[in-house]
C-alpha cells in the first residue's frame, strides 16, 4: 500500500469530525453545558508544507495564496468567542463559517467505531 500524505490528512480530518459529532451527542445526552467544534482554518502556510514539492518551487506564490499562521488562528478564536455559535447546529467550522460534513462522516455508525 502506498502512503499518501493528502489521503492521510483527509482521513484524519474525517476522524476529527466524526469524533466531535459523537462527543457532542454524548454531551447532549448528559445535558452537559459544553459545545464542541471541529475546525478547518483554511490553507495556512506553516512548516507542514516544507516538503511539498509545488510549495518549494512556488514559495512566493504559495505565501500569497495561503493564510499566515496568525490568520489561521482566526477560526479557533471565532469558535471560542462567538456567542452566535451557541445556537449553531453545525459542529464543523471552515474559515470561521459552518462547513459541509461528508455523508460518510455524518453517519452515526461510522462515528461509533
Amino acid at each position: 500500500k502506498v502512503y499518501s500524505p493528502e489521503q492521510a490528512y483527509g482521513n484524519s480530518k474525517a476522524a476529527q469530525i466524526m469524533f466531535t459529532t459523537h462527543l457532542s451527542n454524548m454531551l447532549q445526552t448528559r445535558q452537559a453545558p459544553v459545545l464542541v467544534f471541529s475546525l478547518h482554518p483554511g490553507v495556512v502556510y506553516t512548516d507542514l508544507y516544507t516538503n511539498v514539492t509545488w510549495v518549494k518551487i512556488f514559495t512566493i506564490v504559495a505565501r500569497l495564496m495561503m493564510k499566515t499562521a496568525k490568520q489561521g488562528g482566526d477560526t479557533l478564536v471565532h469558535a471560542a468567542l462567538d456567542p452566535d455559535l451557541t445556537t449553531c447546529k453545525k459542529l464543523y467550522l471552515e474559515n470561521c463559517r459552518p462547513g459541509r460534513i461528508s455523508s460518510f462522516a455524518s453517519k452515526v455508525q461510522n462515528q461509533a467505531r
